[in-house]
């Protein structure tokens, strides 16, 4: 008597990034609705900072699981898959109106349970016949996500940057006016002593001021050196 096997879809944590972080994020807008002027209809202008508004997309791993497990064994009953280890398959996903393309490999078998893994996702015409033979597609599914080094944050390090610049940008300014007012302090004591004093303490207001931002700029570039010595990971 032969025992049905049962099939069972594992998505790895690299399909699920494959999706939710370069498929999934948002609706594609229309290239006339990019183009629209809000003048011309400002009822169907097409809204920038709306798209980027939208929320992301996660995928509807059991609608994909209960789909691809189904696939699975209509193959098998015609005798097929079942002596394959890898094998890729198509799927079409309603959220964002794509056919895309699953990658899986055999895993672990349990009594009747055959377990696939499903490691990698991405649309459909990006694949291609040369690009699977030229093993670039077994490269990018064997890529790990999970042991990357935690600590590095590209948004941080994008962050720190703009940081590091804006500090850069008022410290330029806080110089030309620490030596303009410097210049004056020169002035006031040459041909108006009485006004030295005063003159000397706003020269000393802009040094502490100046003294905060050096020391500010100085703590920043040691945060990102940080950050770079960790992106060294990838």
């Amino acid at each position: 008597m032969r025992t049905e096997v049962i099939n069972k879809i594992e998505i790895t944590e690299e399909a699920a990034f494959d999706y939710e972080c370069c498929i999934g994020r948002r609706s594609q807008p229309l290239w006339w609705d990019l183009l629209a002027v809000s003048g011309d209809n400002p009822a169907k202008a097409f809204k920038i900072a709306e798209w980027f508004d939208q929320p992301l997309r996660k995928l509807d791993k059991r609608k994909l699981k209960a789909e691809t497990e189904e696939y699975i064994n209509r193959m098998n009953g015609g005798g097929r898959l079942l002596y394959e280890n890898y094998f890729r398959c198509k799927w079409y996903d309603e959220q964002t109106g794509l056919m895309l393309m699953l990658f899986l490999y055999r895993a672990a078998k349990m009594s009747v349970m055959q377990y696939w893994d499903l490691k990698g996702i991405c649309p459909a015409d990006d694949w291609t016949e040369d690009a699977e033979e030229d093993g670039l597609i077994r490269v990018w599914i064997e890529s790990p996500i999970t042991n990357l080094n935690c600590e590095y944050d590209w948004v941080e390090e994008m962050r720190l940057r703009q940081e590091i610049g804006k500090i850069e940008e008022e410290l330029d300014k806080i110089y030309d006016k620490e030596w303009k007012q410097y210049k004056r302090c020169e002035h006031e004591r040459r041909f108006n002593p009485k006004g030295t004093k005063n003159a000397q303490a706003q020269l000393a207001d802009i040094a502490d001021a100046r003294k905060r931002l050096e020391s500010e700029l100085r703590i920043s570039k040691l945060r990102l050196k940080g950050y770079q010595s960790a992106s060294g990971a990838y």
